[in-house]
C-alpha cells in the first residue's frame, strides 16, 4: 500500500498583483491520510484565471467524494467524466459572470489508489516522480515550446526564457473544444520517493539540477529551499504539493519474493519425497538382513 509520509506545499504570488494558482487540498489542509491531489495555474488577466483554477479544484473534487473512483487506477472513462462536471461549472459560472467567459486553467491531478498512483495533467503544469534525486518520470508540457524541444528545434534551457514559453496547447477552459487530458500510472513506487506537482512559475528558478539538490537534502521541511530560489525572483506565481511516499508492500514482499518462497516450498517437498524414497529401501534391507541372520543363527 502506497501512503504519504510527508507534505511539503507552497501557494506563493509571486511577482504578479493576484493569486491566480489553485492548490488542493488548500493551503495548510492536507493530511497524510489524503488521496487526492491538485496544482492548477489559471490564465491571467482579464479572463479571470483565479477563478478557473479554483473552479477546477473544487469541481474535481466534488466529483471525487460523489463517485467511488475505479480500483487499481483511473480509467479515461472516469477522467473524462470528471472533466465533464468542471467544465459545465466553469459555463454555468461564465453565464452569471460574462467576463469569465474565455476563463481557462491548467490542471495537474494525482490520486494514490493502494497500490498504484494515477496522475492527470493539461497544459504546462507539471508532475514530477522522483527517486534519490533523479527524475524517474515527469509528466510532457501541453505548450508550444515543449513541440520546439521535441522536435530538436529548441533546447529544453532555451525553452526556459524562449519569449512564448507561456502559450499552452491545451487547457481546461469555459469556451471551445474541451482539451485531452492526459494520465499514466504510476506502478514503481520505492519508500523515499517523491512525487512533485508544479505550476510553470516555480520552474522559472528550479530545473533539474535544482530539484536533485532539494530532493537528496536533509530538511525535514523542504519548503524553505524551495522559497529560497523563487522568493522575490520569480515574476509569476509558483505553487506546489512535494509528497514523500512509501510502499509497504514493497517493504513486506520485495522484487522476486514470491519466486523464492515457491522455489524454496518446492525444494522442501521435493527433499521430503527423496529421503521417503531413500529410507524406504534401506529399512527393507535391513530388515531383510535381520531376516537372514536370525535364520543362520537358529540353524547353529
Amino acid at each position: 500500500m502506497i501512503s504519504i509520509e510527508q507534505i511539503t506545499y507552497l501557494n506563493e504570488i509571486g511577482q504578479r498583483s493576484q493569486q491566480e494558482d489553485s492548490i488542493y487540498p488548500a493551503p495548510g489542509k492536507a493530511s497524510i491520510a489524503d488521496k487526492l491531489f491538485m496544482v492548477c495555474d489559471g490564465v491571467g488577466g482579464e479572463n479571470m484565471g483565479e477563478e478557473a483554477s479554483r473552479i477546477a479544484c473544487e469541481g474535481f473534487a466534488s466529483f471525487f467524494d460523489q463517485n467511488v473512483p475505479p480500483r487499481g487506477a483511473l480509467t479515461e472513462a472516469y477522467i473524462r467524466a470528471a472533466q465533464s462536471n468542471v467544465l459545465q461549472q466553469m459555463r454555468n459560472y461564465a453565464v452569471e459572470h460574462p467576463e469569465a467567459q474565455r476563463m481557462s486553467t491548467t490542471l495537474t491531478l494525482v490520486y494514490l489508489n493502494g497500490n498504484t498512483i494515477s496522475v492527470a495533467w493539461c497544459g504546462d503544469s507539471r508532475i514530477y516522480h522522483l527517486r534519490k534525486g533523479e527524475v524517474v518520470w515527469r509528466s510532457t508540457d501541453h505548450s508550444l515550446v515543449e513541440n520546439l524541444v521535441r522536435h530538436g528545434e529548441i533546447s529544453e534551457e532555451e525553452a526556459r526564457i524562449h519569449p512564448q514559453r507561456n502559450i499552452i496547447t491545451r487547457a481546461l477552459s469555459a469556451s471551445g473544444t474541451p482539451s485531452d487530458i492526459e494520465n499514466y500510472v504510476i506502478r514503481d513506487v520505492k519508500d523515499g520517493d517523491y512525487l512533485m506537482l508544479c505550476t510553470d512559475g516555480l520552474l522559472e528558478q528550479i530545473n533539474d539540477h535544482r530539484l536533485k539538490e532539494i530532493a537528496l537534502s536533509h530538511a525535514k521541511n523542504k519548503r524553505s529551499l524551495f522559497m529560497e530560489y523563487c522568493q522575490e525572483v520569480t515574476k509569476d506565481n509558483f505553487s506546489l504539493y512535494l509528497l514523500k511516499l512509501n510502499n509497504d508492500s514493497a517493504a513486506a514482499t520485495p522484487p522476486g519474493s514470491k519466486k523464492t518462497i515457491i522455489a524454496f516450498a518446492l525444494s522442501v517437498i521435493i527433499l521430503a519425497l527423496l529421503t521417503f524414497l531413500v529410507k524406504d529401501p534401506i529399512k527393507r534391507f535391513i530388515k531383510s538382513s535381520d531376516d537372514n541372520h536370525s535364520v543362520m543363527t537358529s540353524k547353529k
